[in-house]
């Protein structure tokens, strides 16, 4: 079955109760991100780690403690292999979590390749890494990028 991303995709932000006119939204949590590896590696030799980690996030929320773990492991010499498990019981964070980190990776590749880098192509995935971490709306065509997106990574077909 195909999918159209115009009518079957609506966020919307989650309200409190039916009759509340007030949403809630939080883009952050209020406490510092913290990688998984800190406490580990400070409590070490500094010259002896792991070679692999497997961390699960539970309520994983904003997915910044994540994406510190996996910066904190990019920052070694000689990186550990990370199996870094996601769950949350609001789906729409996961799959803005899943998506920021994609699309992240995906920005890193063309870093190297000046020409890749100014593409307008990049400058838009740019935008939606953007308004999907940051902000409460996004403009009509971001938006538009948006949807696009989550339908090739999350609504291809996987067969």
């Amino acid at each position: 079955k195909g999918y159209d991303i115009n009518t079957n995709f609506r966020p919307q932000l989650a309200r409190a109760n039916l009759f509340s006119p007030f949403t809630e939204y939080y883009n952050f949590s209020h406490d510092d991100a913290e990688s998984a590896l800190e406490k580990d590696w400070e409590e070490g030799d500094g010259k002896s780690f792991k070679e692999e980690y497997n961390i699960l996030y539970a309520g994983v929320g904003d997915g910044r403690n994540a994406m510190a773990t996996i910066l904190h492991a990019s920052w070694r010499q000689k990186s550990p292999r990370l199996r870094i498990v996601m769950n949350d019981n609001n789906a729409s964070t996961l799959l803005k979590d899943i998506l920021v980190l994609i699309l992240s990776y995906k920005i890193s590749q063309s870093a190297g390749n000046a020409e890749d880098a100014t593409k307008k192509s990049n400058n838009m995935l740019l935008l939606v890494v953007y308004y999907t971490t940051l902000g409460y709306a996004m403009p009509g065509p971001v938006y538009d990028e948006f949807k696009l997106l989550v339908a090739q990574i999350f609504l291809a077909d996987q067969s």
